[in-house]
């Protein structure tokens, strides 16, 4: 009787681990999951379906297992093969749930095929988070030569891919399909946009003995990020938009004061590119492109001829990935490491952070000519493992953005967690990520919300929800400023100050004037910017149009919908001319007449 050898299939979906597969057998995968809508919860039923091939008559496959991580909840777990039902083995070993199958009377010989189909319950794999839907699929890794196809089947909805890593193959009807996938992970968003509430508190002190103003950074706006600012309190002294976009407020305190600012308002993220904020972004590089190539002691590199390989943004990104190591411990204690810079990144790559792989890729990217910047900020993570966060001032997280010359816009990446999952962070970014400031000419100034503890209190709350906040998009003429009397030949200048008092930022806001007997220039200035809150002055000239008669004049700003005028009195420069020979002449007379006096009262 001819002895058999007997081998076990591990079919592996933890990440990271290597199983070496023997070529003496083929395996075909389709795996599907199909999603079920309750309430507020997605539960799924995933369905294995394996077909094992004998490439040699003298080895067939008699047992496998598939491995999960331990945050994968099974239940309602089903098995069989050719000839029925079979009884699945259900274990934890070390950080694993392991499922153990044996065929009950498997098929032998060069050619023959053994199918068996595994079902189950997962609760936990869909994540329902405000409006979207999001999924990481975990895919198996050196699985040889055969077919693999996973299949995504979604419930009766409104609900739309709008972000997965890599692209499907295929999306028909409800049901969209990934064949052969390469990466190791697969991610997959749906819903376009995402909204958080934000509660931020930063805690301000003043030790000196004199009064000071400090400056604090509330979440700007980005291509892909708007703000709704609900409530700031207390009011500010002053805010504006800083060289890189950021939203910054000043507050006044007095010697020793202490005073804790509060942030309310929501965050929408989409995947859809704002057109307004691209534009505004984009008049600006030629103010930036000097600083967003500069060195400085995290962003700068000595030894730039060992990577002179790395000649794209994408280049550098796969570098990191590859070349440095996250290090979990160091994210989630305190210790007297600090923030390590590039330069010391890329000689200890085993204790890399989220900061260490976007300092990196900065400094690289800038020493190519690549315009780059960091974005310090918020985002949501279900799982610390695969897309970790710095658990030491309230789960910050850090990743780069670099300018895009084919596209002209800003690209946000993270390689981080890219190292981490598996999950493409390059082609596109995610619904998660919050910025909170963005550091493009400093990369520690100003600071995120959560760096202003004065104790153990957490300051920044962040919340999903399918709520939102009513959009007011209003400016108003807060003055204008100028000379009330003027002749009717000379040039003028006035101020007007216009402030954004709606709740979320204004741009290419129009401001024109109308003038009645008087010429205004500019008749329309655009206004790039204009925060919540937000005061700018703007200057223009004035003239008067009647001549060589006295009159009256105004001068009309408008804004949206609202207004504000001011009343001149115009004087010929002829009649001014007389009346100030008039003056004088009349100055002289007294001055000749007291002398006069003086004179003879002397004799």
């Amino acid at each position: 009787m001819r002895k058999f050898t007997q081998l076990l299939l591990v079919l592996v979906l933890l990440f990271f681990t290597k199983i070496s597969y023997a070529q003496d057998y083929k395996v075909d995968y389709t795996v599907e999951y199909f999603i079920q809508q309750n309430q507020e919860s997605l539960n799924t039923n995933v369905k294995f379906a394996v077909e094992t091939t004998n490439l040699r008559s003298d080895v067939f496959v008699k047992k496998f297992s598939l491995r999960f991580p331990k945050s994968f909840t099974i239940s309602n777990l089903k098995a069989e093969d050719d000839n029925g039902s079979i009884e699945p083995v259900l274990f934890e070993s070390e950080n694993e749930n392991v499922i153990e199958l044996t065929f009950s009377n498997p098929k032998i010989g060069k050619e023959s095929s053994n199918n068996f189909l595994l079902r189950f319950d997962q609760s936990n794999l869909f994540e329902k988070n405000g409006s979207i839907w999001e999924v990481i699929l975990p895919t198996i890794e050196n699985r040889g030569e055969g077919a693999y196809q996973i299949l995504v089947h979604l419930p009766d909805s409104k609900k739309k891919i709008s972000v997965a890593k890599p692209l499907p193959d295929n999306i028909s009807g409800n049901t969209i399909t990934w064949n052969n996938p390469k990466e190791k992970t697969l991610y997959a968003a749906f819903g376009d946009k995402q909204n958080y509430f934000l509660d931020l508190r930063y805690n301000l002190q003043n030790n000196q003995l004199t009064s000071q103003l400090q400056e604090i950074a509330f979440p700007p706006d980005t291509t892909h990020q708007k703000v709704i600012v609900e409530s700031l309190n207390p009011k500010p002294e002053a805010v504006y938009v800083d060289e890189d976009g950021n939203y910054l407020a000043r507050y006044q305190l007095n010697s020793k004061e202490t005073k804790t600012v509060r942030f309310n308002g929501l965050v929408e993220v989409s995947t859809t590119s704002r057109d307004e904020v691209k534009a505004f972004q984009n008049n600006r590089i030629p103010l930036q492109e000097k600083y967003l190539l500069t060195e400085n002691k995290f962003w700068g590199i000595s030894n730039a001829e060992k990577f002179k390989q790395l000649k794209t943004a994408h280049d550098i990104y796969s570098f990191l990935v590859q070349n440095l190591s996250y290090d979990y411990k160091r994210a989630t204690t305190n210790t007297s490491t600090g923030r390590l810079g590039a330069e010391t990144a890329l000689q200890k790559p085993k204790q890399a952070v989220c900061v260490e792989f976007t300092d990196t890729f900065i400094a690289l990217a800038r020493e190519k000519g690549i315009l780059t910047r960091e974005i310090q900020g918020y985002a949501i993570s279900h799982d610390a493992r695969l897309r970790p966060l710095s658990l030491l001032r309230d789960v910050l997280h850090s990743w780069p953005e670099y300018y895009d010359k084919q596209t002209n816009s800003w690209t946000s990446i993270d390689p981080t967690w890219e190292n981490t999952s598996g999950i493409d962070y390059f082609t596109s970014l995610d619904l998660n990520h919050i910025a909170f400031v963005i550091h493009g000419k400093s990369p520690e100034y100003p600071y995120p919300a959560g760096f202003y503890k004065t104790g153990d209190t957490k300051d920044v709350s962040v919340e999903a929800t399918d709520e939102t906040i009513l959009e007011k998009k209003d400016a108003a003429i807060e003055g204008i400023s100028v000379q009330k009397s003027i002749t009717d030949t000379n040039t003028q200048k006035g101020i007007v100050i216009i402030k954004n008092t709606g709740n979320v930022f204004l741009y290419s806001t129009l401001l024109t004037f109308e003038g009645k007997n008087v010429a205004i220039t500019p008749a329309k200035i655009s206004i790039d910017v204009l925060a919540p809150l937000q005061e700018k002055k703007v200057e223009f000239s004035y003239q008067a149009t009647l001549k060589r008669r006295n009159a009256t004049g105004t001068i009309t700003a408008k804004v949206n919908n609202t207004s504000k005028t001011v009343t001149l009195q115009i004087t010929p420069v002829t009649f001014s001319i007389g009346l100030g020979i008039a003056v004088t002449f009349l100055l002289f007379f007294v001055v000749f007449m007291y002398l006069i006096n003086k004179f003879r009262r002397l004799k």
